[in-house]
């Protein structure tokens, strides 16, 4: 842009060059013709010669106005230029916000899904396998006792009632085993359950974190371009009341380090209006509450401009 705009004033400038040189040229020619064609007085030749001073000047600023025409229309498509950009641009950033924070929301969606899924199987698969030996081991145990009842009942009278009875201890601690076993993966599970939820709890809390820090640095970002944007345009209440919206945001998420900045703006939009509508009015009353305890200086500038100037209502 800035080799285009040394491209336009130096083409304008030879312009006016040549044009001032022909003028020029074809003045004294037209003097020394009308020279060798009649006899003229001093007086006369001075005439002509002012005469023809006058009418070079009037065709160099008629050159001079040409280019200043041309320059201010380079300088219009300039700052139009700018302001297409910048609103592409504001369009562009929150685009991004959401499709940034629906790709957060679906992958830790899905990684925690695969990890319970995960987790369920393997406490359940375990628990099956623990379940499963016990009874083959139980039933092994039956069927011996039940080969050793096949002996004659005189030489067994007495071994099996110590065999029931061992078979009746025996299947009761095998119960209360299982029973133990039981509980203990019970507990188990309700452990990797709250584990789980405990997880899920901290994850959704970061990323509610993430989420808040990233929509307070595009609305930050949003605001102070309204703001310069309502400021290249010329519309100081415009520009004024956007200042006030993004000042008060700064304080609201606790990064007003950069007030001692944006307040020189709103001083100079102040400056610049005749009046101030109702909603600006109270925008500047809440800014100078919020900022008054660590910018009394700042506070106390914006208070002495709002306080002459007229109210609107809206």
């Amino acid at each position: 842009m800035r080799n285009f705009k040394t491209f336009v004033c130096t083409i304008l400038f030879s312009l006016s060059i040549t044009i001032f040189s022909y003028s020029q040229s074809d003045s004294l020619s037209q003097i020394l013709k009308n020279r060798d064609t009649i006899s003229l007085t001093e007086a006369q030749a001075y005439k002509m010669l002012y005469e023809n001073q006058i009418n070079s000047n009037t065709a160099i600023l008629s050159t001079i106005f040409y280019a200043l025409g041309g320059l201010g229309a380079a300088v219009l498509l300039v700052f139009g230029s700018t302001w297409w950009f910048n609103e592409k641009k504001v369009k562009d950033l929150l685009n991004n916000l959401e499709d940034k924070a629906t790709d957060i929301k679906n992958e830790n969606h899905t990684e925690i899904k695969e990890n319970i899924n995960q987790l369920s199987a393997e406490t359940f698969n375990d628990f099956n396998e623990f379940k499963r030996a016990l009874e083959n081991e139980i039933k092994e145990k039956i069927n011996e006792l039940k080969k050793v009842s096949t002996k004659s009942k005189k030489e067994l009278k007495d071994e099996n009632q110590v065999a029931i009875t061992n078979y009746q201890n025996l299947l009761k601690s095998y119960n209360e085993n299982l029973q133990s076993q039981i509980e203990n993966y019970k507990k188990q599970f309700e452990a990797n359950v709250n584990l789980i939820n405990k997880e899920l709890k901290g994850i959704n809390q970061e990323n509610k974190k993430q989420l808040k820090f990233h929509s307070n640095q595009f609305k930050r970002d949003i605001l102070k371009h309204n703001a310069e944007i309502a400021a290249l345009k010329g519309n100081s209440n415009i520009a004024l009341m956007a200042y006030l919206d993004y000042s008060i945001f700064l304080f609201d998420s606790n990064n007003h380090f950069t007030f001692k900045y944006v307040y020189k703006d709103i001083i100079n939009c102040l400056n610049k209006v005749e009046f101030i509508y109702t909603d600006e009015l109270e925008g500047l009353n809440t800014l100078t509450k919020v900022a008054e305890e660590e910018y009394p200086k700042e506070s106390k500038q914006i208070k002495e401009l709002y306080k002459e100037l007229e109210v609107r209502k809206l």
